[in-house]
């Protein structure tokens, strides 16, 4: 401010300037990856459920109505812990 050289302005320079658009990688996706993403961020799955996450080769559907033909057999159950409830009972004496 105290030199008297006063610089030319050559117009809008700010925004003159040449840029590149970034070229981005192609980004691999995987279905397991963005469970555990969820899980880890928001604490449940949103893109599926986590029965999802315990597939397996043994892994089977089968309605409770025809549990009563599988008597005898083992038979594997998987179900999500939804919430807890503490009933306090007394005792007559």
């Amino acid at each position: 401010m105290m030199s008297k050289h006063k610089p030319v302005a050559a117009g809008m320079a700010l925004f003159e300037t040449e840029s590149r658009k970034p070229i981005l990688p192609p980004l691999e996706e995987d279905i397991l990856e963005d469970y555990y993403d969820e899980m880890e961020l928001i604490g449940f799955c949103v893109t599926g459920t986590l029965f999802e996450l315990t597939k397996s080769d043994y892994r089977g559907d089968m309605p409770a109505r025809e549990l009563h033909l599988h008597e005898g057999k083992i038979i594997r159950v998987v179900g999500d812990f939804v919430c807890e409830k503490f009933v306090k009972t007394s005792v007559a004496t």
